[in-house]
């Protein structure tokens, strides 16, 4: 499954995947970035998948997402603009549902 987000969509998203699937993600941004944590993509709760990710020099991530279990997980990042006084911080979470 490949799930496209920009950081001007809504701030949480969800998904059901089949038992054994991948997610490939791809999060756009602008030159600031996704910044919070490191590596860009948190898993919660911790140990339900495994993240293999990029950031490209336009701060876009792209990332593959496999569960390591039948465990419901999220993901989560956020994106820090410092250009912009009206919404500096912008959060973002992907929560995943594994089917049997």
């Amino acid at each position: 499954m490949v799930i496209t987000h920009h950081f001007y969509e809504g701030n949480t998203s969800a998904v059901c995947i089949k038992a054994g699937a991948r997610l490939r993600l791809t999060l756009t941004g602008d030159s600031s970035g996704w910044t919070w944590g490191q590596p860009p993509l948190q898993v919660t709760p911790e140990g339900a998948a495994t993240v293999a990710s990029t950031t490209d020099p336009t701060g876009t991530v792209h990332a593959v997402v496999s569960p390591t279990g039948a465990a419901r997980f999220c993901l989560s990042t956020g994106f820090t603009n410092p250009n912009s006084a009206v919404d500096p911080v912008y959060g973002w979470s992907l929560c995943v549902t594994v089917r049997h």
